[in-house]
């Protein structure tokens, strides 16, 4: 569900932004800027704050495994671990989620200028 919310709040802020500066993004055209050049900013602006999140969930994953695991030892029973796999999958989601959303929505957005 977190997972669903975090692309659906990227896709919409994108999309927003997008209408935001609708009349930047026309000169930028009409001047020769190539899609790469005008979508680029939008990318970095949505993989910044997804980086930031994954890093978070992973250290916040890594905090409370590592509590649990204190008080698991504490009353005698075996540590708990957490994967690096599960880390990783983490933090590559805070990223590749969001940005996938706003790659999306840039195309579409692209493709109604478009027609």
């Amino acid at each position: 569900m977190l997972a669903i919310s975090a692309v659906l709040l990227a896709a919409v802020w994108v999309h927003l932004e997008l209408y935001r500066h609708a009349d930047e993004i026309t000169i930028m055209r009409l001047v020769g800027a190539t899609e790469s050049t005008i979508r680029g900013p939008f990318l970095v602006a949505t993989a910044a704050p997804g980086l930031v999140a994954g890093a978070l969930a992973a250290l916040g994953t890594s905090a409370v495994v590592d509590a649990l695991s204190r008080l698991a030892v504490a009353l005698g029973l075996p540590g708990l671990t957490v994967s690096f796999g599960l880390l990783a999958a983490q933090a590559g989601a805070g990223v590749l989620l969001p940005l996938a959303a706003a790659a999306v929505t840039l195309m579409r957005h692209a493709a109604a200028e478009g027609e």
